[in-house]
């Protein structure tokens, strides 16, 4: 991704992104409209919301605007799929009222497509622990492939038993999304279960749930992850308001289920330990 495609992206989410997200949440609730700007994280939190607002009765009245041209973390212009991410400002609520939020975008371009989908977004706390980019894009070698899914499985494990490794800095949002699942803990009988979102794409790279892009001195990637969790009813988590009535999806036995989209940034250093740098979080439909 260039300067150039950046500034066009811009145009056509302006043009088409906050259309979309309106569509999907107001009368009459086109979740499809939500394909036209989403992939990936971002769009199965966004059908969600989409569900949940007809459920509801409810109807989006916020507007939505991407500004800003924050570094470019860009591969190689390929004929296939390709994939960059971009610190940008990020408003939202009425009239843009809310943030402004610096987030790291991940955009990906499907084959043969001049528009990118905006896949996932991501709240950098901490700016500087954004590394350099390349002065020329590169595509990633295979052992920092593994590197990246090393480190992912390694946040897996977290998500999922609360171990927490020597060395790796999980940041935030892992340790934010294991406290919202105390609650199925304190109830006893509960499980666990954390998988690398099905993005119809498989393994590494641009489209799939693990992106990776070489940066001077390492990599920094994107892994989207599905958390599921299922505990005995009354014990399970809750979203946020009134949501449990689409977020939880009861079961047989008493038993609850919930879904959860987490999106993760991370670094792994050529040398030196790598680290969460940001992350979101978002309810999903239950299967």
């Amino acid at each position: 991704m260039t300067r150039g495609d950046l500034t066009a992206y811009l145009a056509f989410f302006a043009r088409n992104g906050p259309a979309a997200m309106k569509e999907s949440a107001a009368p009459p609730y086109r979740i499809g409209a939500l394909d036209r700007v989403f992939t990936g994280e971002l769009r199965e939190t966004a059908r969600f919301k989409s569900v949940f607002y007809r459920t509801k009765g409810y109807r989006e009245e916020g507007e939505h605007t991407i500004s800003g041209r924050g570094p470019i973390f860009a591969l190689p212009k390929s004929r296939g799929r390709n994939a960059a991410l971009v610190l940008l400002s990020y408003r939202s609520g009425a009239k843009g009222a809310g943030g402004p939020q610096k987030d790291l975008m991940l955009l990906v371009q499907d084959a043969g497509k001049s528009t990118w989908r905006l896949a996932s977004m991501t709240e950098i706390p901490y700016l500087d622990q954004l590394p350099t980019p390349t002065a020329t894009p590169s595509v990633p070698t295979r052992g920092q492939e593994r590197a990246a899914r090393a480190f992912v499985g390694t946040v897996v494990r977290y998500l999922e038993r609360g171990t927490i490794p020597r060395g790796p800095k999980l940041g935030v949002a892992p340790y934010e999304w294991r406290q919202r699942i105390q609650r199925a803990r304190i109830g006893g009988d509960y499980t666990v279960d954390v998988e690398l979102m099905d993005t119809g794409v498989t393994g590494v790279g641009p489209g799939a749930p693990i992106t990776v892009i070489p940066v001077q001195g390492g990599i920094v990637g994107v892994a989207q992850l599905v958390a599921t969790v299922t505990a005995d009813s009354g014990w399970a988590p809750g979203g946020e308001g009134d949501t449990n009535d689409v977020y939880q999806q009861a079961l047989g036995g008493d038993r609850t289920r919930t879904r959860d989209g987490l999106a993760i940034t991370f670094v792994v250093p050529d040398a030196g330990e790598p680290a969460v740098i940001g992350g979101d979080l978002g309810l999903m439909l239950p299967q």
